[in-house]
């Protein structure tokens, strides 16, 4: 996403609170997936990214649900 839009890249690495510029970025660009920039284009990778993300969570929460079920039931 940085060498495709260079320009909104730089904003979201924007961090007026002196962290790594890494972390800056991901939050914006979470942020921007929801209600910002990266929300309003239709683009492939932005889509496959959200569907990632999407499928992660609910990965991750498949994974949290028998972790606990198989501590409840030794």
């Amino acid at each position: 996403m940085s060498e495709k839009y260079p320009e909104e890249w730089k904003k979201l690495e924007n961090n007026r609170m002196g962290g790594s510029a890494w972390s800056a970025a991901t939050a914006n660009f979470n942020e921007s997936l929801k209600s910002g920039f990266f929300s309003t284009i239709n683009d492939a990778k932005i889509d496959q990214f959200a569907k990632f993300k999407s499928f992660n969570l609910a990965l991750m929460g498949v994974v949290i649900f028998a972790q606990l079920l198989l501590a409840f039931l030794q």
